[in-house]
């Protein structure tokens, strides 16, 4: 899940993203910037969080294509 605030920042911060202990990305955006900016920000923090180091919540799609073509094979053999 994604979760998004709106709160003061410093001048020059627009957004900031973490996750939580269950794997929920919480992501604060400064309540200065208009919906333009703001959306802008919020896409940028979630493209930050898809980047090695950070643990998602879901199998990256070549992954879960490997994983479900093996199963097809599997069928297909039996």
């Amino acid at each position: 899940m994604i979760r998004i605030q709106r709160v003061t920042l410093p001048d020059g911060l627009r957004a900031i993203a973490y996750r939580d202990s269950g794997g929920n990305l919480i992501i604060y955006v400064s309540d200065s910037l208009d919906a333009e900016c703001a959306r802008a920000a919020v896409r940028k923090a979630i493209r930050a969080s898809r980047r090695p180091g950070w643990r998602a919540g879901l199998p990256p799609v070549g992954v879960a294509l490997l994983a479900a073509l093996r199963q097809w094979l599997r069928r297909a053999v039996t």
